[in-house]
């Protein structure tokens, strides 16, 4: 069972937490490995180093990439022992695999995400650029979890993303053409999301 937590390209959509603990309980039932794909929601993103953390719940295998090296190539694949255990020398492997500059960006990278406080600070920085973005009369609802955000706006504006590049402002496209997807790094200050929220109602003020 492969399970994608957060549904990011899809427009931000994600389930109650009961759903994902029922969902486990099914899988261990019928004997079933759960694979949950954390490459978007993982490493501090949503407020928790993983979100399965959030929900409660211990995936049989879970995968991660991207933002473990802070953009160099690198994923990785989280197994229980159980299942580490039978897995033989060579069946797991990859050409590029273990590459010394990405690991070395892997390891500092994850010395910053677990230095003490820093995830209670992206969950504060979360919350403010989620409040700021509520107050916005153009926006009927903020969706998504720590800095992984879905823009769900009262009417569709198809050019946002592209008349927002010319105006300096950066935003992710969904499946929804009135839903922009939003994914900070993780060291955003709020001076810059201050700064976001100016070029965001400006591009939409030339969108009228």
């Amino acid at each position: 069972m492969i399970c994608e937590p957060i549904q990011s390209l899809g427009g931000v959509k994600m389930a109650d937490a009961k759903f994902y603990k029922a969902l486990a309980k099914l899988c261990q039932e019928k004997n079933i490995s759960l694979i949950v794909d954390e490459v978007q929601t993982g490493l501090g993103r949503t407020g928790t180093f993983w979100f399965s953390q959030q929900v409660e719940i211990q995936p049989d295998f879970l995968i991660t990439a991207k933002g473990i090296a802070s953009g160099l190539p690198l994923s990785c694949v989280l197994v229980k022992e159980k299942i580490s255990e039978t897995i033989k020398m060579g069946e797991h492997a990859t050409t590029f695999g273990g590459g010394p500059v990405p690991c070395v960006a892997a390891l500092a990278t994850l010395k910053v995400i677990l230095k003490k406080g820093f995830l209670e600070n992206v969950k504060t920085k979360a919350s403010y650029l989620k409040a700021q973005l509520s107050e916005m009369k153009e926006i009927e609802k903020v969706l998504g979890q720590g800095f992984l955000l879905g823009v769900q706006f009262k009417k569709s504006y198809p050019e946002l993303a592209k008349n927002g590049l010319k105006n300096g402002l950066i935003v992710g496209e969904s499946s929804d053409p009135s839903l922009i997807r939003l994914l900070p790094p993780l060291t955003t200050t709020k001076k810059e999301i201050d700064l976001f929220i100016t070029l965001l109602k400006s591009t939409l003020n030339h969108e009228k």
